[in-house]
């Protein structure tokens, strides 16, 4: 029995992306005419059989992988996966099935994507934990799985598009926002997961380009890697802190380290710190509230969550992709000030 060709098939043969090759089969303007017509030519070289969408498929099959810690930010991108699903039934089939791992880790989605079979599945939305995962979401692509991320990207990956922020352009806000609130000096503490998602160390990175270019008084600290959950962050801070009384601003580039400050500055009571931090929720606007953070970075997980169903579902049925293969969405900094508009 001969093998199926697959876009991954023909992407590989003509030396270019997944995602070049379903432009130029979709009929997309933007794609160029030479490629278009090496792709066409591979194809029905290859035998490929075109894809002509899943409407008369009596159900389409979505897998979310992501995160199931009990943060307000994952209950918002739950509900607007569920949202998209809600909707898109009143026409169509479509059941979303939740694929959750403890923390967003490299290893544990690892063996969660390699644990999984194909055939369960007409496509794949993947919060991805890592870089390194970019090989397992080709494989999955390889066997004609459709796959696409949101939240934390995979960009090294063959994935087809990302529904998410800018990582690197919300850090790049939060340093400017960092050096006034500091008076453009002092010592500042970086905290996060820097091992996992290039969407941490994106942020990492533009908070520091802007700090060193921006603010050369700012000291940057050694950056610290903590991230499993508020309390162990709580108590890793107030040890920095009482090691470091010379701290006077703290950047939690996640939304679990930003509640982990909070918790260990209410506990010594510290309002003299300035607090960038990500994500809202009650804790965070209790915080904003009483000044024990300043800002948060708003990255309306609702919204990713949703659209990274309905472009999937859109694809699935009609073989037609996003505009661009990266749908970014705006990063709000919220204020005590303006949060009720969130």
């Amino acid at each position: 029995m001969s093998k199926k060709v697959t876009l991954a098939t023909i992407a590989h043969t003509c030396g270019i992306s997944v995602g070049t090759v379903s432009r130029a089969l979709s009929e997309k303007p933007d794609s160029n005419p030479e490629t278009k017509a090496s792709v066409l030519e591979t194809a029905a070289q290859l035998g490929y059989q075109k894809f002509n969408g899943m409407a008369d498929r009596k159900e389409l099959r979505i897998g979310i992988v992501y995160c199931q810690k009990s943060e307000e930010f994952y209950e918002r991108v739950t509900a607007g996966i569920l949202d998209a699903e809600r909707e898109l039934q009143k026409n169509h089939p479509v059941r979303v099935t939740l694929l959750r791992t403890e923390y967003l880790e490299q290893k544990e989605q690892s063996e969660l994507l390699q644990s999984l079979c194909p055939d369960d599945f007409d496509a794949l939305l993947i919060n991805s934990a890592s870089n390194g995962n970019g090989v397992l979401i080709d494989q999955l692509i390889a066997q004609g799985l459709p796959v696409a991320t949101f939240n934390t990207d995979a960009p090294t990956s063959e994935r087809l598009f990302f529904v998410g922020t800018n990582a690197y352009q919300s850090g790049c806000m939060s340093a400017s926002l960092m050096g006034k609130l500091m008076g453009e000096k002092g010592k500042v503490l970086i905290l996060g997961n820097f091992a996992g998602s290039s969407c941490w160390m994106d942020r990492f990175s533009g908070f520091c380009s802007v700090i060193q270019n921006d603010f050369p008084n700012i000291l940057l600290m050694p950056s610290i890697q903590c991230y499993k959950s508020d309390h162990i962050v709580a108590q890793e801070i107030k040890t920095l802190l009482a090691e470091n009384p010379d701290i006077t601003g703290i950047f939690p580039t996640n939304a679990t380290c930003t509640c982990g400050t909070i918790e260990a500055l209410r506990e010594l009571d510290r309002k003299d710190l300035s607090v960038v931090g990500y994500d809202l929720s009650s804790g965070t606007r209790a915080a904003l509230i009483d000044g024990y953070c300043d800002a948060v970075l708003h990255q309306n997980p609702y919204r990713q969550g949703y659209l990274a169903v309905k472009c999937m579902t859109k694809y699935l049925l009609n073989h037609q992709l996003p505009d661009r293969n990266e749908i970014s969405l705006p990063t709000n900094i919220i204020l005590k000030y303006n949060m009720a508009t969130c």
